[in-house]
Order: structure tokens, then C-alpha cells, then sequence
């Protein structure tokens, strides 16, 4: 076994301690037969690449034009609005919303075939919005 990883009991009489040493880099904590790895969330941010890159579509209403978001890493999260910064604002507003779905119902994500891949993705905005960070900074707005 990996000389680094700590039991349950040594990190819970240690605690402090045990996040001093997190702060800096992974520490491991094995329970059962599961592995934990505790990092920053710094950290966790910068190892997560994932970026949404979103393009506009537009379509023509009676009441006027109406902006969608678009993007490859959760194609059903879009967003709308009358301006493009409406249709950024709702489509961050959809990721909050899933973000807060899947920490309701986590085992429901990894299970799901069309959403196991996208745990990193919300796992990563997760992390933004715990340390009250905008989501604004993994969006691209590619070439419209």
C-alpha cells in the first residue's frame, strides 16, 4: 500500500493537521475498500481543464430575436435571452441548476451513461461556486 495513504481514525485524531498537509498537496485517506484524495480546491480547479466553449444560435420571434447558447461538453444546458449577456447569464444560471442536481443525486451521475463523463465538468463548477468563485471563468465564447 501506497505509504502516504492514512487511515480513518489517524485523520480523524489529526484532523487539523491532516488539512495543513492537504492545503499543500493530495493526502489520501483509505476507508474500506475506497481510497479518498483530499486537494485544494485551487488545486482541484487548475487539474480539471475543462472549459465551456459556447457559440450563439439566434432565432427570429414575433417579439424579436432570441439568443441560444450552444456547447459540446453538456449540450443540453443552454441558455436564453434577448442580448448574448442574457443568454451567458441564463446558461450559467442552467449550470448552477445541475450543479445543485447533481449533489442531490450524485450515484444517479456516475450510473447514467450520458452523464458519467460530465462529472469532471460539474465537479469543476461545483468547486467554483463552493468558494463563491464565477463560473464566468470556465466559459469561452468561441467564434459566433
Amino acid at each position: 500500500m501506497y505509504d502516504q495513504i492514512k487511515g480513518v481514525a489517524e485523520v480523524r485524531s489529526k484532523f487539523s493537521e491532516f488539512l495543513d498537509g492537504a492545503a499543500y498537496g493530495p493526502e489520501y485517506i483509505k476507508r474500506k475498500r475506497e481510497v479518498f484524495t483530499v486537494v485544494p480546491s485551487s488545486l482541484l480547479e487548475f487539474a480539471i481543464p475543462y472549459v465551456f466553449t459556447i457559440s450563439f444560435g439566434c432565432d427570429n420571434t414575433k417579439s424579436g430575436r432570441v439568443y441560444f447558447t450552444k456547447n459540446d461538453l453538456i449540450p443540453d444546458i443552454i441558455g436564453f435571452g434577448d442580448t448574448k449577456e442574457k443568454a451567458v447569464s441564463s446558461f450559467i444560471e442552467e449550470i448552477k441548476d445541475l450543479c445543485r442536481d447533481y449533489r442531490k443525486n450524485p450515484q444517479l451521475y456516475m450510473i447514467a451513461p450520458n452523464r458519467k463523463e460530465q462529472v469532471p465538468v460539474i465537479i469543476k463548477a461545483s468547486t467554483i461556486l463552493a468558494r463563491n468563485g464565477d463560473i464566468r471563468d470556465m466559459i469561452h465564447v468561441g467564434d459566433v
